[in-house]
C-alpha cells in the first residue's frame, strides 16, 4: 500500500481555543512492533473535552501543539515485525484494531503487580505532540500510531466502527472496574452515578451479570438509554437537585441498605461524597469517573464505621480491551450498542462535536475520518 507522507489531524494550538485542522507527518520508519493505522472513526470522550480546556491534573499530556483523541478504530496499514494482536489473534493489513497506551512490560507494575495501567514507563496515546515522533499519538487524525506493546486488539466483524471506537475507552474501563468491584450475582444491588458512556456501559455490564441496577444521572436522553439497557430504577438529578434527598431516595429504593456496589461514573467532584453515602454497610465504592483538580471534603471515619471499601480504576490493559470487544460481540442481541452513538460527522466539524459533548447534548459523537480501504 502506497502511504502518504502526511495526513490531516485536529490540532490543539491553544488550550481553550478551537482545534485547527492541520497537516501532520506520518511516522517512518515504524519502531519494531509498532502499527500504523488508517483511522476510520474516532469518538469524543469527556476527557478529551477536559484536556482541551486544560482542566485535568498535571501529567496527562505534553507541550503544545497536540493531537488529542484516545477512542479510535483503525485499519492496519503497516506493521513492523508482528503478525498477531496483543492476545495472539492473527493480524493482517486491512484488519480493524483498537488499542491502549504503550505499556513497557518490564517494570514492577507491569510484571509483579499485574497493573500495567500504572506502568512506570507508559507511552500515552491520549495526546501526542504534533511535531515530535511519532506525531500521531492522538486519535483525531486520518492515520494513527500504535506503540509497541500498545495492546492492539482485532475488532470482531460484528462490531460497527463507531461502537468499537466508543468502547475502546469507556467499555474497556468498565471491564476493569467490574473486575475490581468483586463478586456480582442475582442478589447484588448496583447503583450507578452518571449516565455518560462510562455509566451506560456500567449499566450493561452489571445487568448482564444479573445484578439489579439503579441509576442516578441525566439528562433524559441518557436516562432513557439506561432504562432500555436494563436499569430497574432511574432518578433524574434535575428532578431531585438535593444530594441528601438523592441519597435518601437510593436508600428507599434498596430497603434502607444502599447499594452493595456503587459505581461513580459521573466525573462530578461533588458526586464522590454523595456516592459514599449511597453505599450499603460492608459495600464497595468503585470510583471510575473522577479526573480533575478539585478538592472535596471527606470524613474517612466513614470507612471504619460502615466497613466499606473504596477502589479507584485507571484506564485499561490489553486484556480488558479484548474482554470489552468480546462483551460487545456476545451481547449485541441484548443491547443496541449503536443507540449510544448520537451523531457521525466529519473531521472539519470536530469543534462543534466537542461543544455538544461539553453541554451534554450528545451521549457519544463520532468523527468519521477515512473510508475503509
Amino acid at each position: 500500500m502506497l502511504l502518504p507522507e502526511q495526513c490531516r489531524a485536529a490540532v490543539v494550538v491553544e488550550f481553550g481555543a478551537p482545534m485547527q485542522i492541520l497537516p501532520v507527518k506520518i511516522p517512518f520508519p515504524l519502531e519494531q512492533g509498532a502499527i500504523l493505522t488508517r483511522n476510520l472513526v474516532a469518538t469524543v470522550c469527556a476527557t478529551d473535552v477536559h484536556l482541551l480546556a486544560n482542566a485535568l491534573p498535571p501529567g496527562y499530556m505534553g507541550e503544545l501543539p497536540l493531537v488529542l483523541g484516545h477512542e479510535v478504530v483503525g485499519q492496519v496499514a503497516e506493521m513492523n515485525g508482528i503478525d498477531t494482536d496483543a492476545v495472539g489473534q492473527d493480524l493482517r493489513v486491512g484488519d480493524r484494531v483498537v488499542w491502549t497506551h504503550g505499556y513497557c512490560g518490564r517494570c514492577r507494575y507491569c510484571v509483579v503487580d499485574h497493573m500495567p495501567t500504572l506502568c512506570a514507563n507508559r507511552r500515552s496515546s491520549m495526546a501526542g505532540q504534533k511535531d515530535e515522533f511519532p506525531f500521531l499519538g492522538g486519535g483525531f487524525a486520518e492515520y494513527g500510531y500504535v506503540f509497541p506493546t500498545g495492546g492492539a486488539i482485532r475488532v470482531p466483524e460484528e462490531i460497527p466502527d463507531a461502537v468499537a471506537s466508543a468502547a475502546s475507552c469507556a467499555m474497556q474501563t468498565v471491564v476493569h472496574a467490574y473486575e475490581r468491584s468483586g463478586g456480582v450475582d442475582e442478589g447484588t444491588v448496583v447503583v450507578v452515578q452518571g449516565t455518560g458512556p462510562l455509566g451506560l456501559f456500567s449499566v450493561a455490564r452489571y445487568v448482564a451479570a444479573g445484578a439489579k441496577v439503579i441509576v442516578v444521572g441525566g439528562p433524559a436522553q441518557r436516562l432513557e438509554l439506561a432504562r432500555a439497557w436494563g436499569a430497574e430504577k432511574i432518578l433524574d438529578i434535575d428532578d431531585m437537585p438535593s444530594a441528601s434527598e438523592r441519597v435518601a431516595w437510593v436508600r428507599d429504593m434498596t430497603g434502607g441498605r444502599g447499594g452493595d456496589i456503587v459505581v461513580e461514573a459521573s466525573g462530578v467532584p461533588a458526586a464522590f461524597a454523595e456516592g459514599v453515602e449511597m453505599v450499603a454497610e460492608g459495600g464497595r465504592y468503585v470510583v471510575v469517573g473522577q479526573g480533575h483538580n478539585v478538592e472535596v471534603k471527606f470524613n474517612p471515619s466513614v470507612l471504619n464505621v460502615r466497613n466499606i471499601m473504596i477502589t479507584g480504576v485507571r484506564a485499561a490493559a490489553p486484556h480488558h480491551t479484548w474482554r470489552a470487544m468480546e462483551f460487545l460481540r456476545r451481547h449485541r442481541a441484548t443491547f443496541n450498542w449503536e443507540s449510544m452513538i448520537t451523531s457521525i460527522q466529519g473531521l472539519d466539524q470536530i469543534n462543534e462535536a466537542f461543544g455538544r459533548m461539553d453541554t451534554w447534548n450528545e451521549i457519544k459523537p463520532a468523527i468519521k475520518l477515512l473510508e475503509r480501504a
